[in-house]
């Protein structure tokens, strides 16, 4: 994952937003910020962030609500971050789509180091984790069974047709 995704805050506290973008800017995300709900939808699909942070608490909306929303329309990550912490408001905000939750006040270097884990989850798409299913590996030896290639250290390894069945299908 590139130090270059796009990170929306979503809080309606100004300086919560300022301190969230100051440290992530520092660690090299583009930072995305908003006051209210209202306007998270199509913002969300006109700019196409990587990850949202989201107060549940906003002037315009409940963010859990706000996190339903979202989820009709995308499957980006959303990391909660509300001065709610009773274990009834996490589950409600993990239960409705968030993929994960913190509460104020926080640590702002474990925020980004939460972002980053949320980020290289999301990394892995299903192509790749699909084509990593598909490698077999015995030692130096790597068969892939999508293109039937065969490599031993690396290096690609020609085999004739019946060596390649006996090594796949045996």
């Amino acid at each position: 994952m590139t130090d270059e995704a796009k990170i929306l805050i979503v809080d309606d506290d100004e300086e919560i937003r300022g301190l969230i973008a100051l440290y992530l800017q520092n660690h090299g995300f583009q930072v995305l910020m908003a006051e209210e709900g209202g306007q998270i939808v199509e913002l969300l699909l006109r700019e196409k962030p990587d990850l949202i942070i989201l107060d549940i608490v906003l002037p315009d909306t409940d963010g859990v609500q706000l996190c339903r929303r979202i989820r009709e329309h995308s499957d980006i990550p959303i990391l909660f971050l509300s001065c709610k912490r009773e274990a009834d408001d996490i589950i409600a905000g993990l239960d409705t789509g968030g993929d994960d939750y913190m509460t104020k006040p926080f640590d702002p270097l474990v925020l980004v180091a939460r972002v980053k884990a949320n980020l290289r989850r999301r990394t892995a798409s299903p192509q790749q984790i699909k084509e990593k299913a598909a490698l077999l590996r015995f030692g130096e030896v790597e068969a892939n069974l999508h293109n039937y290639e065969v490599r031993v250290g690396g290096e690609p390894v020609d085999l004739f047709a019946k060596e390649r069945q006996l090594l796949f299908f045996c």
